[in-house]
């Protein structure tokens, strides 16, 4: 095998292959030939016909191993990538994390820390996140902008308790309907409750309705009805 940078990777033929330059091409500027570059697993299926497997094309300027079928110097290939002190950072301590960056910062990490940030994390650059928290027993889901679910159905489930938080304001649209099923309900509003509807009816088997400060004024574009079966109102 011999050590490579690599020169190009606009492959003409779109096959993944890269160009490199030998260290002792350097003097002269020379550069290799359009090469392959082994994977773990490279090929395709019933379902993909191609790329199924690990697409991870070597950079421009990268430093990488190039080996030889049958030690055929005419048929060359790239056998690995290597990291040198320019472009490392190792590994943590204890060899604890494991991660895959792209070019743009895409980040998939693994750590291995049991005593710290024990988990695995997927985020890019602009602090988009998705962070299972092994030692915490939780996943954290975050968007310095925005975060989008879309589904045919979408069922969110809890043992215990489900919060939702906005410091501005919640926004439920149901197009046909809303239904809450529930033991007991209560809403406090700190200010103003305003509830508006074409049609409205409420059913139960004892009401109470208290104005605890201010006068309860009851009003009607036309008739208020009482319905009482005792034909009776009580006011006191």
């Amino acid at each position: 095998p011999e050590m490579a940078r690599v020169v190009s990777n606009d492959d003409p033929k779109n096959q993944g292959r890269v160009k490199v330059q030998f260290m002792w091409q350097e003097v002269d500027g020379g550069e290799s030939y359009w090469m392959r570059v082994q994977s773990p697993d490279a090929g395709k299926s019933d379902k993909v016909a191609k790329n199924r497997g690990f697409v991870f094309i070597p950079e421009p300027g990268d430093l990488v191993m190039v080996g030889f079928e049958q030690g055929n110097p005419d048929r060359p290939y790239v056998t690995g990538s290597l990291f040198y002190k320019a472009n490392s950072e190792g590994a943590a301590t204890d060899n604890s994390v494991k991660s895959i960056r792209t070019r743009s910062g895409h980040i998939l990490e693994f750590n291995d820390d049991e005593g710290g940030d024990w988990g695995i994390t997927i985020k890019d650059r602009n602090g988009c996140m998705f962070h299972l928290d092994t030692k915490g027993e939780e996943i954290l889901i975050s968007a310095p902008q925005k975060i989008t679910i879309d589904a045919k159905d979408i069922v969110i489930s809890a043992n215990n308790q489900i919060n939702m938080v906005a410091d501005k304001g919640i926004l439920a649209n149901g197009r046909e309907n809303i239904s809450f099923v529930t033991k007991t309900m209560q809403t406090d509003v700190e200010n103003d409750c305003v509830l508006s509807a074409k049609e409205f009816t409420g059913i139960t088997e004892k009401t109470e309705i208290q104005s605890t400060k201010e006068n309860l004024v009851l009003s009607s574009g036309k008739e208020v009805i009482n319905k009482s079966k005792s034909k009776k109102i009580r006011l006191s």
